[in-house]
């Protein structure tokens, strides 16, 4: 099965989602895609050596991310997409 998430904790980490906000290691405001959300299930895990914990962007459509299934290996993954910090101009016509 494929999945498209977003990786929130990292191993050593400890996530907490509670009421819509996601925190870090007691940091919050660390998760600006899904804040504000009421998301369900919520929970606190501690991601393992080797592990990662991911989370929907649409979470109040889909619980199918790491608040059901819990952290995953990383070596299950298939590719790692790093978002653009930067606008990206549109395309000019030719």
């Amino acid at each position: 099965m494929w999945l498209v998430k977003r990786i929130v904790g990292l191993p050593g980490e400890e996530v907490v989602v509670d009421f819509g906000e996601v925190s870090v290691d007691e940091r919050s405001g660390v998760d600006v895609w899904g804040a504000g959300q009421e998301t369900f299930p919520e929970g606190r895990w501690r991601v393992g050596p080797g592990e990662v914990l991911v989370l929907s962007d649409n979470r109040p459509a889909t619980a199918d991310d790491g608040r059901t299934f819990g952290p995953v290996p990383m070596n299950g993954m298939m590719k790692v997409i790093w978002p653009r910090m930067r606008r990206v101009p549109p395309p000019t016509k030719r």
